[in-house]
């Protein structure tokens, strides 16, 4: 199979969709640099495939930043795995899919967890974060 042929404007437009990318989603610098490199690293090893199955059907603008979307999301889950809050901690709500997460994802303490949360100033107090973060079981 021979390598598809990548012209500078297609390339100047895959940079800009990477950084449009890293930015929605918030990425720190280090971070957007490292996912950037990663987005480079991949594509050239698949020969730039996904940029030849373009087909027309929408901007190439939007069709890479698709792939771009999609490539974020397997590079994430490279780096941290996939998480999902307990059926419970989804019960009870937001609070506690977020004390969930620091706590099973993050590997905070339920007292960390519950600073955390306090620090936003949006949560309520301590005693109901307490009683959320007792309730969610550890994993």
């Amino acid at each position: 199979m021979s390598a598809f042929r990548v012209s500078p404007s297609q390339l100047a437009t895959l940079s800009d969709v990477i950084r449009s990318v890293t930015r929605v989603s918030g990425l720190s610098a280090e971070d957007a640099d490292d996912f950037s490199q990663h987005v480079h690293l991949r594509l050239l090893e698949r020969n730039y495939e996904p940029l030849a199955r373009f087909a027309g059907r929408s901007s190439f603008r939007t069709y890479l930043f698709v792939v771009v979307k999609r490539l974020l999301l397997d590079w994430r889950n490279a780096q941290a795995g996939k998480w999902r809050p307990s059926a419970l901690a989804t019960r009870l709500g937001p609070l506690a899919v977020g004390l969930d997460r620091l706590m099973s994802r993050d590997g905070c303490s339920r007292d960390e967890a519950i600073a955390v949360l306090s620090a936003d100033g949006s949560a309520p107090g301590g005693a109901l974060l307490r009683e959320l973060a007792e309730r969610i079981p550890q994993r």
